[in-house]
């Protein structure tokens, strides 16, 4: 039974340092050069990165593979070393080396430009019409009362007002969920609903 959502994080798409794309479609072109086929680097088999590689190569006719890792870090050693030309992950993942200038990110998943990195436009801006972040939210067993979901859900949304979280979290390009419980119920039947389509068009397989 969902009872609230916490967050969501937004996802990114980024290039090595020797990849010359500086935008979302000099990066499908730059693919279409290599013969249409490339590698993107997530940091989980099985995640919302991986999905979002899944679609973007159905979207644009591009043989791309989701190579993964075992979390971001490892993932963004082979990107800084050039052994991998993309990634895929939360912006607070690449926030640091982007700043750096040691990779680009080139657009934000989010529906609307991240503040620690108001100059990367997001997707939507480029032209592409996708959308699809990682999520977390709190859930309890079906039988909860509903006078404790509604109790819960507001202390959470009361959390997530506090000034100090509301700034932890655009700082780590986060955006909160607070809503009520109807609403949450409502996002995560639609997430379902989305991912389920993912899967069937892209022929996913757990394995």
């Amino acid at each position: 039974m969902p009872v609230a959502g916490f967050a969501t994080f937004v996802n990114a798409l980024a290039v090595s340092g020797g990849t010359p794309a500086k935008t979302f479609n000099e990066y499908v072109a730059w693919v279409k050069q290599q013969g249409g086929k490339g590698s993107v680097g997530i940091p989980a088999p099985a995640s919302t990165p991986e999905f979002l590689v899944k679609v973007v190569g159905e979207k644009y006719k591009l043989d791309l593979v989701a190579a993964p890792y075992r979390g971001s870090a490892p993932m963004m050693a082979d990107m800084l070393g050039n052994q991998i030309p993309a990634g895929i992950a939360s912006v607070q993942d690449f926030m640091e080396n982007h700043k750096a200038g040691k990779l680009r990110v080139i657009g934000v998943l989010g529906t609307r430009r991240q503040a620690t990195m108001p100059e990367v436009p997001t997707l939507a801006e480029q032209g592409v019409a996708l959308e699809s972040n990682s999520w977390q939210g709190l859930l309890a067993p079906g039988a909860t009362p509903d006078a404790l979901v509604q109790r819960i859900n507001a202390a959470v949304v009361k959390a997530l007002a506090e000034p100090a979280v509301v700034d932890a979290f655009a700082r780590g390009g986060i955006v909160s969920q607070a809503g009520t419980a109807q609403q949450f119920a409502a996002f995560v039947t639609s997430e379902i609903a989305k991912y389920e389509a993912i899967i069937r068009r892209a022929n996913i397989t757990l394995g």
